[in-house]
Order: structure tokens, then C-alpha cells, then sequence
């Protein structure tokens, strides 16, 4: 890609996003080198990220449940409710957040 900018014309490395004056002093192979390093370490986050965020979310909205259910004196329509929403959110965690995650990480958007 060419751009004009004061009657010079600047082409821009299409991968990097770089100057290609830039680029060649930088040596494109440490670049990409380092661009493929940051984008493995931002996948390990990112995976880290979403799995505590489910497991979180399970166990949390699993011991309320269970509080309700098990003991007696909690079964209060107040606490209903409360289940009612932690019902939702495992519900959430369980079903829509991996689809998130999987939307995500495939480059096209679509599954299948």
C-alpha cells in the first residue's frame, strides 16, 4: 500500500503496519518474531482469562444454590430470586461465555 504525504511517497508494510523504511531497519524476522511472541502470550491470557472467569462463575453461583437447597431456613422467596439469578448466570457462564471465547478466536466469525 502507497501513500502520498507531501509529495513523498510512504509504503506501508501490510503485516507489521510499519513504514517499510522502518521495517528494514528493524529486520522484518525479529518483528514478526516478536509479533508472533506477544500474539501467543495475549492467547495465553486471553485462554486464562475466560476459563477462571467460567470456573469463577460456576463454583460461585453453584455454593448459592446449594446454600438454598440444602438448608432449610434459607428457603425464602427472597432467596428464590437469588437462585433465580444465579440459575441465569450459570446458565451464562455454562452456555454463552465459551461461545464468546470461540467466536473470538476463529478469524471468519463462524462455526461450523
Amino acid at each position: 500500500m502507497t501513500r502520498q504525504t507531501n509529495a513523498i511517497n510512504v509504503s506501508v508494510n501490510a503485516t507489521t503496519h510499519q513504514p517499510e523504511a522502518l521495517s528494514s531497519v528493524s529486520g522484518s524476522n525479529s518483528t514478526s518474531d516478536s509479533d508472533e511472541a506477544r500474539s501467543a502470550v495475549w492467547h495465553a491470557v486471553v485462554i486464562v482469562a475466560y476459563s477462571s472467569l467460567i470456573v469463577v462463575s460456576v463454583a460461585g453461583n453453584g455454593i448459592v444454590v446449594m446454600a438454598v437447597v440444602t438448608c432449610r431456613r434459607m428457603r425464602t422467596v427472597t432467596n428464590y430470586l437469588i437462585v433465580s439469578l444465579a440459575g441465569a448466570d450459570l446458565m451464562m457462564a455454562v452456555l454463552c461465555v465459551p461461545i464468546t471465547f470461540i467466536m473470538g478466536e476463529v478469524p471468519d466469525g463462524r462455526l461450523g
